[in-house]
């Protein structure tokens, strides 16, 4: 397959996270990052099926009742599916993903869909369907009012970067995928991997890797230093005995991975072979933080995610998708006179919001009341317990868009996924200020303590104060 840049279809927005790749593919190339040809169907590529199924003149005038079902049972023209038939034709049988790009979206936030599907007709109908459906989801058209995006969106179509496990080779992913930062307002720059699939800025439990790190030496070689850290993820079985991966470089091990199976991304007890598990063991990241050092030479800070496959006995660093990282305020300043109630770290967002309430949410049951209290109120603190953000039981951006201030209590009981990972990039695109505290307990001094049907809710004025780059933020009592 040849290395190609974007072909755009249609007129009109095609969303940043094309318009990102559009613009930077081509130096990323020549820094080293693998980029396969890929397409994008502009905004006016829709205009058609939203006329023919009565749902308006465009994306953007659409209405009426119950859209997202409507918008995945529309019937598509017949030229709509030559066009695709064409773009998707260029992988041959290989799966691809249907994207979403949206404006605000290119460092990715969780609101719209993305479809990995078989390259079949009505896969790709059914997928394309689903990821424009997520557009008028209630979560992504709070999120565009909240970070003010403005309207607008594209479909980018990919291939899948995989290679194939399994005994039969028939789990396909790549061996690893993460995301990072080439450097960040706290320093330098790092990455967050997991086997196989799902190491985006969603991913729960990754890997964090630091140049230092992997400074002239393998991936199994780091394993091996930091084990207690790393067994969690990179733990191998063989026969049903379990092993760290460098015990067995180069055996056939089987890891515990998310990879595209049957028509449906899955996790599974994925075989790794013989060699491609050398080639996991032996993966040099220090190439990629070389990458990552001449991207920001030349574009300055960038988010970026990235999926790594062996391809002709080596591996390639796949580029997924990047952005400019934010950059931070040089007027940032912490009080030394005003009363501290509360201090918090792993903190995003940068800036100082003043607020009214304090709003705490323990458990699962306040979900339905802090719902209520959002619709009626706006520029709260949410200070809410680690278990809202499980997988079980999660708290949502619908359920809280109107609160300023997310403080996630710390928690000790064993390892948990990066606290902000639940949100996606949600909160800093909406400038929402984050922080994880190291109490549950809740010293407002004189503040008014209330029962809000239900929802313990402190009245006071309230100052937050934020900066990502000192990793501190800082709950005031003005009184």
């Amino acid at each position: 397959m040849s290395e190609v840049d974007i072909e755009i279809i249609g007129e009109g927005e095609i969303g940043d996270k094309a318009r990102q790749l559009v613009e930077k593919t081509p130096k990323l190339r020549e820094i080293g990052f693998y980029a396969p040809r890929r397409f994008v169907l502009a905004e006016h590529f829709f205009d058609g099926f939203f006329q023919r199924n009565g749902l308006g003149n465009s994306l953007r005038d659409a209405h009426g009742s119950d859209l997202e079902e409507r918008i995945k049972k529309g019937s598509m023209a017949r030229e709509e599916f030559e066009a695709l038939e064409r773009v998707c034709s260029y992988y041959g049988d290989n799966p691809v993903i249907f994207r979403s790009s949206a404006r605000g979206d290119a460092s990715g936030t969780g609101v719209y869909e993305s479809v990995v599907t078989n390259n079949h007709p009505s896969d790709r109908r059914r997928a394309m369907l689903k990821v424009l459906a997520s557009y008028f989801s209630e979560s992504a058209k709070l999120f565009r009012r909240d970070a003010k995006t403005g309207e607008g969106f594209g479909i980018l179509i990919d291939p899948l970067m995989f290679n194939r496990l399994g005994l039969y080779g028939d789990f396909l992913a790549p061996l690893v995928s993460g995301h990072g930062y080439t450097s960040t307002l706290k320093g330098s720059g790092y990455i967050k991997i997991v086997p196989g699939f799902g190491g985006g800025v969603m991913s729960r439990d990754p890997l964090e890797l630091k140049r230092e790190d992997v400074e002239d030496i393998p991936f199994y070689e780091f394993l091996s230093k930091r084990r207690e850290e790393t067994e969690f993820l990179f733990y191998a079985t063989s026969r049903n005995r379990a092993f760290m991966p460098q015990l067995l470089l180069g055996k056939n091990l089987t890891y515990n991975a998310l990879a595209f199976y049957n028509g449906l991304v899955t996790k599974k007890n994925v075989h790794f072979s013989g060699e491609l598990h050398k080639e996991l063991c032996n993966l040099d990241f220090l190439d990629l933080f070389l990458m990552m050092e001449k991207s920001e030479e030349e574009f300055g800070p960038q988010y970026f995610e990235f999926a790594v496959v062996a391809m002709d006995g080596q591996a390639r660093y796949g580029l997924v998708q990047i952005d400019d990282a934010k950059k931070e305020p040089s007027s940032i300043v912490f009080s030394d006179y005003l009363p501290s109630i509360a201090e918090a770290r792993d903190v995003a967002g940068t800036g100082v919001r003043n607020c009214s309430r304090i709003v705490y949410c323990g458990d699962s049951s306040c979900i339905p009341k802090l719902t209520k209290f959002n619709e009626e109120h706006s520029d709260y603190i949410l200070w809410y317990s680690p278990s809202l953000v499980s997988r079980k039981r999660e708290i949502r951006y619908e359920n809280v868009y109107n609160a300023s201030v997310f403080l996630e209590i710390f928690s000790s009981g064993g390892r948990t996924a990066s606290p902000i990972a639940h949100w996606g990039g949600q909160l800093e695109e909406a400038g929402k200020l984050f922080g994880v505290v190291t109490t549950d307990g809740l010293q407002c001094g004189d503040a008014e303590k209330e029962d809000c049907n239900g929802l313990t809710v402190y009245n006071d004025r309230f100052r937050v104060i934020a900066s990502e780059r000192a990793d501190r933020l800082v709950v005031y009592n003005l009184g």
